[in-house]
């Protein structure tokens, strides 16, 4: 993270006009900084049983078959398992 990354992450209620003026640089390269420590952020959320569950389904249904269908299949198996031994 740079020092401007920072310094925007830290004034999250500042309008992006000002936080340009204060830091030297265009609205437009804030706007494009507040982004991508958006997408950052929601990168780093963990991950659910739900959402590789669905990652799976997707590539099973863009692959059709092959070695990567059938781990990704054993894995729903075994993500499923583990489910419903937890309730």
């Amino acid at each position: 993270m740079t020092v401007i990354d920072k310094y925007i992450s830290n004034n999250p209620g500042r309008p992006a006009a000002r936080l340009a003026e204060e830091i030297g640089v265009s609205e437009t390269f804030v706007k494009c900084r507040m982004l991508a420590l958006v997408a950052a952020s929601e990168l780093a959320r963990p991950i659910t049983l739900t959402d590789e569950i669905h990652a799976l389904i997707n590539l099973i249904n863009v692959r059709k078959d092959g070695w990567a269908v059938d781990i990704a299949r054993e894995r729903i198996c075994q993500l499923d398992k583990e489910q419903r031994e937890k309730n």
